[in-house]
């Protein structure tokens, strides 16, 4: 007798028995409760400095943190602990590298 490996198997007999199970409107349902989730969850408030620099990022996604060091009046290394808080609350991702990439407001 041949063994089947269980991640060729998982794989053929998986997708069957995932779409018997759940039907596409389940799924719309769920995305549309994890969309009501995601709306009413508050996010944490920002101080005085750390919404200015949210500003600044908001309207030059690509500004860097020397740039956003000289408008702020900040060093660059607390420009960068703020945009490091900024991600952590929820409000800003980054996309890319540090030298290509560039910042992307959460809406």
């Amino acid at each position: 007798m041949k063994l089947i490996p269980i991640n060729i198997l998982s794989a053929v007999i998986f997708p069957f028995v995932f779409s018997a199970c759940v039907s596409q409107s389940s799924v719309d349902f769920n995305k549309q409760q994890a969309a009501k989730v995601i709306e009413t969850t508050e996010r944490p408030k920002l101080s005085d400095i750390e919404m200015f620099v949210f500003t600044e990022i908001k309207n030059n996604p690509k500004i860097t943190r020397t740039e956003l060091s000289n408008t702020v009046g900040r060093s660059v290394r607390s420009i960068q602990r703020i945009a490091n808080t900024l991600v952590e609350k929820g409000y800003l991702i980054r996309i890319g590298n540090n030298q290509f990439g560039y910042w992307e407001v959460v809406h």
